[in-house]
């Protein structure tokens, strides 16, 4: 391990500007732990009333800890993220990524931006059928002076091998980290930007905006059901699934802009 560095909210937002508040909004966070992150690379969209800023990390290393989340509020000086620069470089990730959920289940809440992680159930190499518990995470919630504890049992939503665990018992970890990777036993089905929005027609760009997204991870979609709502400045599509199936990873969030050819998500047409 290296000296884990801070990333801090800077004091000024460049050599001759200020930030003209003392709080400012985290309106993107471009990281996640287990990340590798190079020199410069961009970590969080900073903004006040009257300045907008793209974070840069000022080291290379993996990202350790991420202590805020889109749409926080912090005060000047306060640590974003916190990354070693001595972790060793690690095999690329591949296959499903399983995350923390923004919520423990639909009309429900953590209460928290951080969860514990109570159960691991799997290692590197087990083989899981989908449906198979592999992660508990939890967190505790005051509601009318007591206690109550939140848990959610995550589940393997295709039949595969696990490949690396970032999970560990009792440790916290941010709504949207990583939990694990999941490599399907059979391939799985992608939605991708298409060249072109139509047969006859262009986007006009090599950037389209993702304006919605229609589905989350785990639901059962119909060939044909809309997934997600592309733009560029000329040209709007609803993009169809292409498979019936359940959606086994996001690889996007509403407002990102993707390059054409980018994958959106992942189906499992077996399931």
């Amino acid at each position: 391990m290296g000296d884990p560095t801070p990333v801090l909210v800077p004091e000024v937002p460049s050599p001759e500007g200020e930030w003209g508040q003392d709080r400012v909004l985290v309106s993107r966070v471009h990281v996640t732990v287990g990340d590798r992150v190079a020199s410069g690379q961009p970590l969080a969209d900073l903004e006040t009333d009257k300045v907008s800023l793209e974070l840069a990390s000022p080291v290379s290393g993996v990202v350790s800890d991420v202590r805020v989340r889109w749409d926080d509020t912090v005060p000047l000086g306060a640590v974003l993220v916190i990354i070693d620069t001595g972790a060793s470089p690690t095999p690329a990730d591949t296959g499903i990524t399983l995350r923390v959920p923004n919520a423990p289940g639909r009309g429900a809440e953590w209460g928290h931006d951080r969860v514990t992680v109570a159960e691991v159930h799997v290692s590197a190499g087990s083989r899981v059928e989908r449906g198979q518990p592999v992660v508990a995470v939890s967190t505790s919630r005051t509601v009318q002076g007591g206690n109550l504890l939140v848990t959610l049992q995550m589940t393997s939503l295709t039949r595969g091998s696990v490949g690396r665990v970032r999970a560990a018992v009792g440790s916290t970890m941010a709504v949207g980290s990583v939990l694990l990777f999941i490599e399907p036993e059979l391939p799985l089905t992608s939605a991708v930007v298409p060249q072109a929005p139509s047969p006859d027609g262009e986007w006009g760009q090599d950037q389209v905006l993702v304006s919605r997204v229609h589905v989350t991870v785990g639901d059962r979609v119909a060939s044909g059901q809309p997934l997600a709502d592309l733009e560029t400045d000329k040209v709007s599509l609803e993009l169809a699934s292409p498979v019936s199936g359940v959606v086994c990873d996001l690889k996007v969030s509403p407002d990102a802009t993707v390059p054409v050819g980018a994958v959106l998500m992942l189906i499992d047409a077996n399931a």
